[in-house]
């Protein structure tokens, strides 16, 4: 599903950020996260919890600004199992000092909402060269799993669900 499709760095009117989510079973698989990834999600209603990855194409800001705020507003929204992010460096430090700059908001719903601990539930991976990123199964019902096959390809199809956009 197509969540933003402008490019370049400054906001636009009429599109949204880049990033697109890619569905398996009810999993999210988020790849870029622009801004406002969040409120896309939301309006495509694709619930942060049932996020499983973030693949980051780049580091643009134009395909990063979102990522901070996707896990900083997805924690309180429901988001409990891990999220493997990957992509190339600098990934995880710029995920470590995201975590840091939040610092005082974490501590704060923690303290007082009893929110487990925000910094495990984002596990970032750096990229650095070409190959397989991750191989999983994906399921079509509960009855029927099938593993995707090494060359086979994934191909994202636009969705005509309304996301927002004009």
């Amino acid at each position: 599903m197509l969540l933003g499709t402008a490019g370049g760095p400054t906001p636009k009117a009429k599109a949204a950020a880049p990033a697109q989510a890619i569905v398996v079973g009810g999993r999210i698989y988020l790849i870029d996260c622009g801004d406002g990834v969040a409120r896309q999600l939301a309006l495509a209603k694709l619930p942060l919890r049932d996020l499983r990855a973030v693949f980051i194409t780049h580091q643009h800001s134009d395909h990063i600004a979102g990522y901070g705020p996707l896990f900083l507003l997805g924690w309180p929204g429901g988001l409990s199992e891990p999220v493997d992010a990957y992509g190339p460096p600098p990934l995880i430090e710029m995920t470590k000092q995201l975590l840091e700059a939040y610092r005082f908001d974490i501590d704060l719903r923690m303290r007082d909402e009893g929110r487990p601990p925000l910094a495990p539930l984002v596990r970032p991976h750096e990229i650095t060269a070409g190959g397989e990123v991750s191989r999983t199964t994906a399921s079509a019902s509960p009855q029927r799993s099938t593993t995707i096959p090494r060359s086979s390809t994934l191909s994202p199809t636009a969705s005509t669900r309304p996301t927002g956009r004009s």
